[in-house]
């Protein structure tokens, strides 16, 4: 079973970048442009990760966040941001989150945070059947 992730970003170039590289490594792609929208999508999808912008409208990212980790605390968020990161970020690692990276990030790194986190989804039972 693919891997299940959540893009949610509201720049649109972002979640198209990031859902055209994961899908070119055969992953289960779903993007949000907002953190209402990825609570909702998070209910339904069930991912396995999600990257999520921390400016965002409506919602930010810090909260919807929290809001993730209270409901399903095994779901590995990687938190991201243009803006200053080292305070956004120590916020982010204080809530749960899995890692934090620095946009304009390289694939490279994208491709090694998720390759964390399916190993750590494959050393889970819930991985298998869900």
């Amino acid at each position: 079973m693919p891997l299940r992730i959540l893009v949610v970003d509201d720049q649109p170039r972002v979640c198209h970048l990031l859902e055209a590289f994961l899908r070119q490594q055969n992953y289960a792609v779903y993007s949000a442009s907002n953190g209402l929208e990825a609570l909702e999508l998070v209910e339904t999808v069930r991912p396995h990760l999600i990257f999520m912008d921390i400016r965002m409208p409506r919602l930010d990212g810090l909260e919807t966040l929290d809001r993730i980790k209270s409901l399903w605390p095994d779901v590995e968020v990687v938190m991201m941001t243009a803006y200053g990161g080292e305070g956004a970020f120590t916020r982010a690692y204080q809530r749960g989150a899995f890692c934090c990276l620095t946009k304009p990030f390289d694939l490279s790194q994208v491709a090694a945070v998720v390759r964390a986190v399916e190993e750590r989804c494959r050393e889970r039972a819930d991985f298998l059947v869900s």
